[in-house]
Parts: C-alpha cells; structure tokens; sequence
C-alpha cells in the first residue's frame, strides 16, 4: 500500500504525463490541419492552371506556396484570398522569392513559366 506522499507523486506523474500527451496530440492535430489547408489550397491552384493564350496566365503573388505560379487571370483574385487568409490564419508570410524577371507561357493547356518572353 502506498503512502500519502507515494500516492501524490503517483498522482502527480499521472497528471504530467496527461498533460504532456494532451500538448503532443494538440501540436500533431494542428500540423495536420496547416497541411490539409495548404493541400486545399495546392488542389485549387491546380485547377485554374489553364489558359488557351500566355494572356490567360498571370503571376500569383506568394511564395508561401512557391515561387512563380502562374494561374489563369480569371482565378486570380479568388486564389490570392485564399492565400492571403492562409497566411493570416497560420502566421505566415509572403515574399522570399529572388526577384527574377519571369513571363507566363501557355503550354498544353497549362501556365508554366518562361525566363525568356516569346
């Protein structure tokens, strides 16, 4: 039989390690939650990745989720609020691309970048 004080160390141990796994499971829920939302936000990305001309395609401004994506200019708008609410939601920033100069290209249906203008 344990004493009064073994009882409350056992306690005590109890509560940490509880407390320890609550923390771990919270911190793998979130870190699921940020890559499903970037995930969500990849998928549409990908869908207004068409165009039929260059005219079509126009230059995302995150680097959040890359660098030089182009996305039809039709989308524009739509995928750069889901990006910004994003970044607000997680605390993350746009910017820390190079700056390179880069020209949108339509190939096979899709906006892809140039380093050269056509």
């Amino acid at each position: 039989m344990l004493s009064k004080w073994g009882r409350n160390n056992v306690i005590f141990v109890v509560l940490v390690v509880v407390v320890i796994v609550t923390v771990v499971l919270i911190a793998i829920n979130q870190n699921k939650t940020e890559k499903t939302a970037k995930e969500q936000i990849d998928q549409e990305i990908e869908k207004a990745n068409y165009c039929n001309i260059k005219e079509d395609c126009n230059l995302l401004d995150s680097s959040t989720l890359g660098c030089f994506v182009y996305v039809n200019t039709n989308d524009i708008s739509r995928i750069n609020t889901l990006i910004k609410d994003y970044n607000k939601k997680n605390n993350a920033e746009s910017g820390g691309c190079i700056a390179v100069v880069t020209y949108p290209k339509c190939e096979g249906g899709k906006c892809i970048v140039s380093y050269q203008e056509e």
